[in-house]
């Protein structure tokens, strides 16, 4: 679908969770999700700090639940450190 590195956060978040299943990468791009909602003119309709956490939360719920559902067996505690 996408030929080369995705240059948003949000798109890279998406492409290496969904396409890739690259977990590790995934929560890395959540860290820089936050700045680019508050930035990012198409999300000025969102703009505030309630949209950033609403989507790293909604964001954290889909990383834990793609996780789940590839892997049989969960280490919880592997995963709460992270």
């Amino acid at each position: 679908i996408l030929e080369g590195a995705p240059t948003d956060p949000i798109i890279a978040f998406f492409h290496s969770l969904l396409h890739r299943y690259d977990f590790d990468a995934a929560q890395g791009y959540l860290k820089e999700c936050s700045t680019a909602i508050e930035t990012d003119y198409f999300f000025a309709k969102f703009k505030g700090e309630k949209a950033a956490s609403d989507f790293v939360d909604a964001a954290r719920h889909m990383l834990f639940e793609a996780y789940c559902r590839l892997h049989r067996k969960v280490d919880i505690k592997m995963l709460a450190e992270k």
